[in-house]
């Protein structure tokens, strides 16, 4: 796994981190409750070297792993749909990424 800085366009994001070939990522769930926010938790997607982790409230990361995975959803069944059409239009799909 790699990171990069962001492009130039995000430059407005200096906090933002981008990280790539994920195939030897995990992900991580760790319990942050204190008395103070009990419901507290992190995710940690990542590998030994680098990764990302996400804190907050258990409602709040659900929620945002959760859109996450219905916009990979919708992404994947463009791309399905796309390669579907272009082969009844005779045409030769290229190479297809793996699936998430």
């Amino acid at each position: 796994m790699t990171t990069t800085q962001p492009p130039p366009a995000h430059q407005a994001l200096l906090s933002e981190v981008i990280l790539t070939h994920l195939a030897g990522a995990t992900v991580q769930l760790e319990d942050m409750a204190t008395e103070r926010s009990p419901g507290d938790a992190m995710v940690r997607i990542g590998d030994d070297v680098v990764g990302v982790r996400l804190v907050d409230d258990v409602a709040t990361l659900r929620r945002l792993l959760a859109d996450a995975h219905r916009q990979l959803t919708r992404l994947d069944r463009a791309r399905s749909r796309s390669a579907s059409s272009e082969e009844s239009a005779g045409h030769r799909p290229g190479p297809r990424p793996p699936s998430l």
